[in-house]
């Protein structure tokens, strides 16, 4: 997932916890690009894990019950049930 340039409050934290504990070093990656890369991470996860769930015929509404709010906790999913 491309970067917008603004850093969500997840991104941030995670790059601080790498600093803190200077898990940056060990790749001499920046902190803040190993958020990005943790963070797309989970971004796919959840995506294969949508994609799990209609697999086994369970429908959007179902899977993003889960959710508080859906558009904003997974935007592309969303978008993707609102497609078809």
């Amino acid at each position: 997932m491309p970067s917008t340039g603004k850093r969500t409050k997840l991104e941030i934290e995670i790059a601080e916890i790498l600093n803190k504990y200077s898990e940056e070093n060990r790749s001499d990656t920046p902190d803040w690009i190993l958020s990005l890369y943790l963070v797309a991470c989970l971004d796919a996860f959840n995506s294969a894990m949508f994609s799990r769930e209609v697999w086994y015929g369970k429908n959007a509404d179902e899977i993003f019950g889960r959710l508080k709010n859906p558009r904003e906790e997974a935007p592309e999913l969303w978008k993707s049930t609102q497609e078809k």
